[in-house]
Parts: C-alpha cells; sequence; structure tokens
C-alpha cells in the first residue's frame, strides 16, 4: 500500500503533464492485482477526480482531447487488468479443484474407494509423531481375501 501511495505522490515530480497522466495507468493495474478490484475502482475514481480537479484549477495543462483520452485509457485499463484478475482467481480455483481432487485419487482404491497404502502410511505417520507427544494408539489389521 506504501508503493502506492509512493506511485501517486511521483505525480507530482513529473514535470510535463503529458508524461504524469502516463504514471497513472500503472497504478491502476497494481492497485487491482494488489488490493482487489472493488477497492481499486475506488483508486482510478480518486485518480480521475484528482487529475479533473488539477486540470480544472489549471495545475497541469492539458488539451480537453488529452483529457478525455487520460479517462478512457485508465478506464479501459482498469477494464482490462479486472477481466485478468478474474480469470487469473478462476485458473487458480480450477488449478486448486484438480489438485484436491488428484490427492483423492492417489490416495483411494479406484475400484472400491475404500483408502490405499499410500494413505495408510500418510496417517500412520501422524499417528506415530502424536505418539511423541504421549498419545496412545490402536492398530488392528485385517486381511481379507478372496476379495
Amino acid at each position: 500500500m506504501g508503493a502506492l501511495a509512493y506511485l501517486a505522490f511521483a505525480q507530482l515530480l513529473v514535470v510535463e503533464d503529458q508524461l504524469r497522466m502516463l504514471l497513472f495507468s500503472p497504478i491502476t493495474g497494481a492497485a487491482i492485482l494488489i488490493i482487489g478490484c472493488k477497492a481499486a475502482w475506488g483508486v482510478v475514481l480518486a485518480a480521475i477526480s484528482i487529475f479533473s480537479v488539477s486540470w480544472v484549477k489549471g495545475g497541469i495543462s492539458v488539451s480537453p482531447m488529452a483529457f478525455s483520452t487520460f479517462v478512457i485509457t485508465i478506464s479501459v485499463t482498469g477494464l482490462f487488468f479486472n477481466a485478468f484478475s478474474r480469470q487469473a482467481e478462476r485458473a487458480l480455483r480450477m488449478i486448486a479443484h484438480q489438485v484436491a481432487r488428484l490427492e483423492f485419487l492417489s490416495k483411494s482404491d479406484p475400484l472400491t474407494g475404500v483408502s490405499n497404502v499410500r494413505a495408510f502410511h500418510e496417517e500412520m505417520e501422524i499417528r506415530c509423531d502424536a505418539l511423541a507427544s504421549g498419545d496412545v494408539i490402536s492398530l488392528a489389521f485385517v486381511d481379507v481375501d478372496k476379495f
């Protein structure tokens, strides 16, 4: 969050007003990716508001065409980063679901759905670690023939 504030204050250090407008797009993208879409749109509105007030009061001298281009560009930049953020979140959810599914499949028998040897070994590791803390465990082994 401090980096975003630093970038916002860097706007005041840029001498040419045309260059100053270019710094808002990276701030918009960073805000969307770092603090989330809803809060970032607040940053976009704040950037447009700050720029509008500076333009109206004469603090920034740009043509009306440059000003409207700035507003359109920062809005479109926000839309692109918003779409990218949503796609990335969707991809991460899908990957997490696939990992969980593969984890389940690696620890169960495909025919019966019963836990397999890998699951047994992992559970035994957990239980043996619990023995070190003084817990008591029981183990029963049943051998089913002709299954």
